[in-house]
């Protein structure tokens, strides 16, 4: 009796155990399922976006080199880099950040925008040049914000989802311009802007707040006679010759130009002082008659039989991958469109990495344009009187540009006087389009352009501008480091100020001289395993043929008959049959308007006249 019964009271309690745990598994489960509904949700609405992203996008190359941040997918931005930065320890690229971390303050040097987490912050850290360019949107009630590093990725983005607008303004101003706007800030869309080079972004994730920090790199602060800046001056050269013996311990992958001008010949003045074996690397020289290369590559090839070496030597690794016609555009449009007027358009990828040391820069370290402000923008400005019908207007239109651009500088920095005014303008607006972007339209099939005249240590330097061309720092630069470089003539009769000369070697004379030094890195990183984001291709077609035939089309023809009219169609027409350097530079400036515009004018955008 007593058994039975406590084998039905244990048989009552099982059965109730059996229901409580059957309650919680149901409990558990619906939260679970609950859970699983609510990241389904969350993930769909990720993939929405990034599907955005990829329709935008079309292929792994734009993927691969640009990126969207907005505030509404922070929580999936990853640290990346985007470029490349160099430094004693190598030329580091994300290869490099995913082995070794993130956590490390990029050098200024090179050509990049980096993406990094710390803590809840994602922070955007550029190269002194600002190569690539952050580019940010931000809506009229300061509740949503975009940016990218690149313009037409981020205005691509935009379309369909913001009210963006044209800038007419600017969209004269590239026009008539010879090689680069000079706008240090606008774009082709007025609620897109670039920020300065000098700009570190902060985005909080939490509360999405974007804040915008300036570093100060002190230039042209440190007066170029004194002992500090003649100690930076030997830093920098040590610095850039540690860097070329590291780089050359690795590979012969190396090219370098040399003409009759200035600026390439401050860079083979470097690379001498390195004391690598020139005939082991490409120092390429252009020999051609049609485009008037050949006083450049005599008195290039005088320098080279002088000091032993040989001129295009053709050494490079020719590996490659071909890449289509809308490859190559993509890598020129995504990088410089809207920006730059010379179209390089990539079409390989190398598989062994390419190295060139570049004397761009030199034209900022002399000074140029060399003429007070106002002068120096009347003279931007004036080309648009050459345009029929538009003479006025295109000149009005890029005095606004210009002026809106100096004012942005002067509430930056104090200027001693109006050619230093016009040496920062050309610096941080036509510079940078040239320079910058030419660093990034080479990185994206592999090859790093090099650009040791455009380093923050030597760009501290403080010369006299307040007249002619200084050449005082050049001249320090050829007598200290130049192995007589000084003594050959240059390119279009010009010359380095006697004056300047005899400064430099007073200063010279007060120092130890210079002696070439034999160290390096032995574990110098270079990335050996970047790849083609696309595949292989058997395509014939020709780029350049394409963009001729595209911009004799009517249906190109009647865009711009419908942003401006058929005179400045046949000014840009005029100077492509009478030019042979570039002769599209005016047909790729109307091409890049051109894109812009359809865009927005499918979306019935209004043109936006900036008359303010």
């Amino acid at each position: 009796m007593y058994v039975n019964d406590e084998i039905i009271r244990l048989n009552k309690s099982f059965d109730r155990n059996k229901a409580s745990k059957f309650r919680l598994y149901l409990l558990l489960s619906l939260l679970i399922i609950i859970f699983l509904f609510l990241l389904c949700i969350e993930k769909n609405n990720f993939k929405i976006n990034k599907h955005n992203y990829e329709k935008m996008s079309d292929n792994k190359l734009i993927e691969e080199n640009f990126f969207i941040i907005d505030s509404n997918n922070l929580k999936f931005i990853v640290p990346h880099m985007f470029g490349f930065t160099v430094s004693k320890k190598g030329i580091l690229t994300d290869n490099y950040y995913k082995k070794y971390g993130y956590n490390e303050e990029p050098e200024p040097i090179g050509a990049y925008v980096m993406i990094r987490k710390i803590g809840n912050e994602i922070r955007l850290n550029q190269d002194f040049l600002g190569s690539y360019g952050i580019f940010i949107y931000e809506n009229k009630n300061k509740d949503y914000f975009a940016l990218s590093n690149s313009f037409l990725y981020l205005q691509e983005f935009l379309i369909g989802k913001q009210n963006i607008s044209i800038n007419k303004d600017f969209s004269d101003n590239l026009l008539i311009s010879d090689l680069c706007t000079p706008s240090i800030h606008e774009t082709l869309i007025k609620e897109i802007i670039r920020l300065p080079s000098n700009s570190i972004i902060n985005i909080n994730t939490e509360n999405k707040m974007l804040n915008v920090l300036y570093v100060d790199y002190q230039e042209n602060s440190i007066p170029f006679e004194s002992e500090e800046g003649l100690k930076i001056i030997d830093s920098w050269i040590d610095k850039w010759t540690y860097i070329i013996r590291s780089l050359k311990n690795k590979t012969n992958n190396i090219f370098s130009d040399l003409s009759g001008g200035f600026d390439t010949r401050l860079m083979l003045s470097i690379l001498l002082s390195s004391g690598i074996d020139l005939n082991q690397i490409l120092i390429n020289s252009f020999k051609d008659n049609k485009h008037g290369f050949e006083e450049d590559f005599a008195i290039a090839n005088n320098i080279s039989l002088k000091l032993g070496f040989k001129l295009n030597n053709l050494i490079l690794n020719q590996n490659h991958i071909r890449w289509d016609l809308n490859n190559s555009l993509y890598c020129t449009k995504y990088s410089k469109l809207g920006f730059h007027k010379e179209f390089y358009l990539k079409d390989r990828f190398f598989k062994v990495p390419r190295f060139g040391f570049s004397g761009c820069g030199g034209e900022i370290i002399r000074g140029v344009p060399g003429s007070p402000i106002n002068e120096y923008i009347k003279s931007i400005s004036s080309k648009g009187r050459q345009i029929k019908g538009h003479e006025e207007e295109f000149f009005n239109s890029s005095m606004r540009i210009c002026n809106r651009s100096i004012k942005i500088l002067k509430n930056r920095k104090s200027f001693d006087n109006d050619y230093e005014i016009s040496s920062f303008f050309y610096s941080k607006g036509r510079a940078r389009h040239h320079f910058g972007t030419l660093a990034v339209e080479s990185f994206i099939p592999n090859i790093y352009i090099l650009q040791p005249l455009i380093d923050p240590d030597l760009n501290k330097i403080k010369y006299d501008i307040s007249g002619n061309l200084s050449h005082d720092l050049i001249a320090y630069i050829y007598v200290r480091f130049g192995h007589n470089l000084i003594d050959f003539p240059v390119q279009g009769k010009r010359y380095i100020n006697l004056e300047s000369i005899k400064k430099a070697k007073i200063l010279n004379n007060k120092l130890n001289s210079y002696k070439i030094k034999t160290d390096y890195n032995s574990n110098f990183f270079i990335d050996d395993l970047r790849v083609s984001p696309i595949p292989n291709t058997n395509e014939k077609k020709n780029v350049n043929e394409y963009l001729r035939d595209l911009l004799k089309s009517s249906k190109f023809i009647e865009i711009i008959n419908k942003i401006y009219d058929n005179n400045v169609y046949n000014w840009a027409k005029d100077y492509y049959q009478k030019s042979n350097y570039f002769p599209l530079r005016h047909g790729y400036s109307l091409y890049s308007i051109s894109i812009i515009y359809e865009k927005l004018l499918n979306k019935k955008s209004i043109i936006n006249n900036n008359k303010k």
